[in-house]
């Protein structure tokens, strides 16, 4: 662990935020190592290794219209954009977990120049992590939960995490009707994601639980055309033969 991890803990006088991470292959993957991971930031923008960067993230978060103290739990924090702008902007106190040590450790470097310390990192499982029933009003998670077998037992998870009136932000990667393409069934087994085909009818609404709303928010013309910029970025960084059918996953995922 480098000095400026070890400053951050030291700061946040916590020594038990690093936990241990989950075996997997997965996460031992060249693209959750240090230099994997800023590749992807490069794409994506400073502090942000998934699809949309800060324009989408903003959007996402001011759509839950924070206030300055509100807990929120990020499930898959990656390396803490949104969780240092959710702090700076609105006031709350962010916890960001997530499997991939490396992640976090990126997370908390950046934590230390950030100088926010409402914001709290931890290497740990959603699926096995236990909180106190109404310990948020918040739970959010970016393009993670494709990772998660059991999503069902999770989103219970997140119900009994919430407090009265708490509010869930998810987004994640689906995929569009099979059959499917042998280089993208390929790529999906190698990576091990769980995908689904969204019903035709959640595609235009979000689906209601108990009053806590789940669904795809609408996206405003510009995150549209951030994300198809985006896009267009991956697709040029995943030329190599190696890439080719994890640029066909990215193009798939937001066909419909």
């Amino acid at each position: 662990m480098n000095k400026s991890v070890q400053t951050y803990i030291k700061m946040k006088k916590n020594q038990n935020q690093l936990g241990p991470p989950r075996s997997s292959s997965f996460w031992t993957a060249s693209n959750t190592r240090p230099r994997g991971i800023l590749r992807y930031e490069k794409i994506f923008g400073r502090g942000f290794i998934s699809t949309g960067g800060a324009r989408t993230t903003e959007e996402f978060v001011d759509m839950l219209a924070l206030l300055p103290g509100q807990r929120v739990l990020d499930v898959g924090c990656g390396i803490g954009g949104g969780d240092f702008y959710m702090a700076r902007k609105f006031g709350a106190s962010v916890l960001g977990i997530d499997l991939s040590s490396n992640m976090v450790e990126i997370a908390m470097e950046r934590s230390v120049e950030e100088n926010l310390p409402s914001v709290q990192f931890e290497v740990g499982d959603a699926t096995r992590r236990l909180f106190p029933e109404c310990s948020f009003d918040v739970v959010y998670s970016r393009d993670t939960i494709l990772h998660i077998a059991d999503k069902l037992a999770l989103f219970k998870q997140f119900y009994s995490w919430l407090k009265p009136g708490g509010k869930l932000l998810i987004s994640d990667y689906c995929c569009g009707e099979k059959p499917w393409t042998p280089a993208f069934q390929d790529y999906v087994k190698q990576r091990g994601y769980i995908l689904y085909t969204p019903p035709h009818s959640w595609r235009r609404r979000g689906l209601g639980v108990s009053g806590r709303r789940i669904g795809p928010p609408s996206l405003s013309r510009s995150s549209r055309r951030s994300c198809r910029e985006q896009r267009h970025c991956e697709r040029s960084s995943f030329r190599s033969g190696r890439d080719q059918a994890a640029m066909e996953k990215k193009c798939s995922v937001y066909s419909f």
